[in-house]
């Protein structure tokens, strides 16, 4: 069944319009099949978590939640997809966030 989302965005920075594309066109799947928290059965190595949080027009929350061990099964790839997509959408504003905090610190010293 196909269904038709739309999403208010919410945002700090800006990104451009493609990265934001790439990550938006992986939301639905996540929103169709993965919704509700999932923890591994097995959890082997170090505790991971993972969030994936989606905002309706109605401000309601749509909420992915995973708990998994670093060296064991973590979520389906639609799930890591969207996340590791989110990431790369977002890597030049965290480091230009991060660039102007290390700034601020050196002018507070």
């Amino acid at each position: 069944i196909a269904r038709n989302f739309s999403f208010a965005i919410q945002s700090i920075g800006m990104t451009s319009a493609s990265a934001f594309l790439q990550t938006a066109k992986l939301a639905p799947a996540v929103i169709e099949n993965w919704t509700g928290g999932f923890a591994g059965s097995v959890i082997v190595g170090k505790l991971c978590a993972l969030t994936v949080v989606f905002m309706t027009l109605k401000s309601e929350e749509i909420i992915s939640q995973w708990k998994y061990g670093s060296e064991s099964q973590g979520p389906p790839p639609e799930v890591s997809q969207l996340a590791e997509a989110a990431v790369e959408a977002t890597d030049d504003w965290y480091k230009e966030q991060k660039r102007l905090a290390i700034e601020a610190n050196k002018l507070g010293d």
